[in-house]
């Protein structure tokens, strides 16, 4: 195969390697990925081989990279579906779990700020009952009997939210989550109220 490559103008590995390693310091990690993949397949030996994969599976890193990267700058901005497509880009991009697992939690804080988001548009003129109502009307029946086990606090604390009150709404929802054991749903709402005073880490943790 070595043969053919060079009779009909193929380049050998040290010549894809060279080629390659020119786009990667220049930060064209496409071009870098694409000719790293051509060097390993022309690669004579196991070594040379692995070389040239484990810097291919580095150009997708780099590009999952500046996927994850534009997806912060998109979400800081409030496009979050854009913001969304991007992260999708990069955990398929990704070779390493450790920029997957980011993605993953990136998207998980994206559907919580999107929560926030759309229970912040429930119109004001509505009373508290209603809005309860309309909020209730989103969840699961485990869901609902939880959150009415918590009580008067709980619903003020949630409606809290939608009133743009993320401290005290969050104060009160942690108090609850030490009052009972085992709390399931309760950190849904716990990781809103954290997302909406941007907190993002510890909405990711809860």
């Amino acid at each position: 195969m070595g043969f053919f490559k060079k009779l009909f103008g193929g380049r050998d590995f040290n010549g894809e390697m060279k080629e390659a390693d020119a786009h990667f310091e220049g930060g064209a990690w496409a071009e870098a990925r694409l000719c790293y993949e051509r060097a390993a397949e022309s690669a004579r030996d196991g070594d040379d081989g692995s070389r040239a994969e484990s810097q291919m599976r580095e150009c997708l890193d780099r590009l999952a990279q500046a996927r994850l990267d534009e997806a912060k700058e998109l979400q800081a901005n409030g496009h979050l579906d854009l913001a969304e497509a991007e992260l999708m880009n990069a955990i398929e991009l990704a070779a390493s779990d450790s920029i997957r697992n980011e993605a993953r939690r990136r998207i998980e804080t994206l559907e919580q700020q999107d929560a926030v988001r759309k229970q912040a548009e429930i119109p004001d003129e509505m009373s508290d009952e209603d809005r309860w109502a309309l909020l209730a009307g989103n969840w699961e029946e485990d869901q609902l009997d939880e959150y009415d086990e918590y009580g008067e606090r709980f619903r003020t604390a949630v409606l809290a939210m939608h009133d743009g009150e993320g401290e005290a709404a969050l104060e009160t929802l942690e108090e609850i989550a030490d009052e009972y054991e085992d709390p399931a749903y309760l950190w849904l709402e716990i990781a809103r109220a954290r997302s909406l005073v941007e907190d993002l880490a510890g909405s990711e943790e809860a």
